[in-house]
């Protein structure tokens, strides 16, 4: 799939349109008929200083790239990678064009699509202050916070720690993602008290009736979102920046954070890569170019199974139920429960499971019958995880390597890398003979050929 993406500036009266070429995606967050909704001027009067131009064009050109990710579809097959042009309108253009590289080799290693970067001037327009007075911070460190369960675990150990974290969340229009961060934000106030701020932003389709540009249907948008982190980590950059604050961190545990591709047909942009250490430091370094301040950003979880982020820190200092108001759920809010049978949910399942917490209801209840829903993706994802655990489980170290070259690039050593898997399989292993049989039969019987081809 071949498209252009095209953001329009403050003052642009018209957007000039090809007549031919490939198609194009006008993205609108600055006039009254916008079709993105981006306030960053109710950021700015949040912090304790008003966003630079540079802090403001980190905001957008990652905003503009997420939505672009989001707003173009990929095709089947062969079609699956995308080329993308984004012309994006920028305050400091030839910092920019020096970054163009390492954040076009960014984009690839989240997505596996390639870009190219159009950066043209536009005006200089700070943030001033109104009558709201800006966040008096005294924060050691900006921490993201999704309402999940991995930035909950990491809340709760860096409070724990004394640590005075500013938390960074995007506020989601999702509404049962945005009850979900309501619940943890309540369950560290109940725990902590106000020892902390919360920041939120949103980022997504606007709700104008009509916009001046139409934006494809909900149908027609890219599901698979490779790009999503790069709006929170922005996000939390820009907050560090105003803060004066080096320390970005991002919790996730390491199965999911490495997310070394579960089968053959799931390497490039076919596996997510949000959180891989590879793209923190990435980040980091294109951040620290753009902002002129040195931004490190890390991972406490990345040595932890989610199982052991639950059992080890959330059980010792929250409820069950506190544990269970979280979300994890790619498909949060499509289905009245979790849909089960995405990859977070498989995960989730089997962490609360190894971890002691009671289960919770699904919208497939995969883990109990896997084989009433043969044939779906679901079972797909599941059998490819088993086929994963099957792999860890028994084969030596040097195979482990040579099939899955991930693993000595995890910014962790290969040994540990490769010991996180296998306590993971473990895990499973264990459940299958404890909890899920019909798990343990797969496993035992090698029943997951049907999911070694899927996406």
């Amino acid at each position: 799939m071949n498209a252009r993406v095209v953001v329009r500036a403050d003052g642009d009266e018209t957007v000039l349109l090809p007549a031919n070429g490939p198609p194009v995606v006008v993205l609108d967050w600055v006039s009254r008929r916008r079709n993105v909704e981006l306030d960053l001027h109710r950021l700015s009067t949040r912090l304790p200083q008003p966003l630079s131009d540079s802090a403001q064009d980190l905001l957008e050109v990652t905003a503009a790239l997420v939505m672009g990710d989001h707003l173009v579809p990929r095709g089947a097959n062969e079609q699956w990678v995308r080329s993308l042009t984004f012309a994006i309108p920028v305050r400091l253009p030839g910092t920019w064009e020096a970054a163009a590289p390492a954040l076009t080799s960014l984009f690839h290693l989240m997505t596996g699509d390639n870009i190219r970067l159009e950066f043209r001037p536009r005006a200089c327009a700070r943030v001033t202050r109104t009558s709201q007075a800006g966040l008096r911070s005294a924060a050691d460190c900006v921490s993201l916070l999704s309402g999940g369960i991995d930035s909950f675990a990491g809340a709760v150990a860096s409070l724990e720690e004394g640590r005075r974290p500013l938390f960074v969340m995007h506020r989601s229009s999702n509404a049962t993602t945005l009850e979900a961060q309501r619940r943890v934000v309540g369950s560290l106030r109940s725990h902590y008290g106000a020892a902390f701020e919360v920041i939120g932003v949103s980022l997504g389709v606007s709700r104008v009736r009509e916009p001046e540009f139409v934006l494809p249907s909900r149908s027609d948008r890219e599901p698979s979102r490779r790009a999503r982190s790069l709006w929170y980590l922005a996000l939390a950059a820009g907050v560090a920046w105003s803060a004066g604050i080096e320390e970005i961190v991002v919790p996730e545990n390491g199965i999911m954070a490495l997310h070394v591709p579960m089968g053959p047909s799931r390497v490039g942009g076919l596996s997510t890569r949000t959180t891989h250490p590879e793209v923190l430091a990435c980040f980091a370094s294109v951040a620290s170019e753009i902002l002129d301040h040195r931004l490190g950003i890390g991972n406490p979880l990345l040595g932890h199974t989610k199982a052991e982020v639950v059992r080890d820190i959330l059980r010792w200092r929250v409820s069950e139920a506190e544990i269970r108001r979280t979300e994890s759920c790619w498909q949060a809010g499509r289905h009245p429960r979790p849909c089960g049978g995405c990859v977070p949910c498989l995960q989730r399942q089997l962490a609360l499971a190894t971890a002691g917490v009671g289960p919770e209801a699904q919208q497939m209840e995969l883990l109990g019958n896997p084989e009433s829903h043969r044939g779906t993706d679901g079972f797909r994802n599941l059998a490819d995880l088993l086929g994963m655990v099957a792999e860890f489980s028994r084969l030596p170290d040097d195979r482990l390597l040579t099939r899955h070259p991930a693993l000595g690039q995890a910014g962790l050593p290969p040994a540990a890398a490769i010991g996180l898997y296998r306590r993971f399989a473990a895990e499973v292993v264990e459940l299958g003979h404890t909890r899920y049989p019909a798990l343990g039969r797969m496993l035992g019987t090698g029943q997951m050929a049907e999911g070694r081809g899927g996406r």
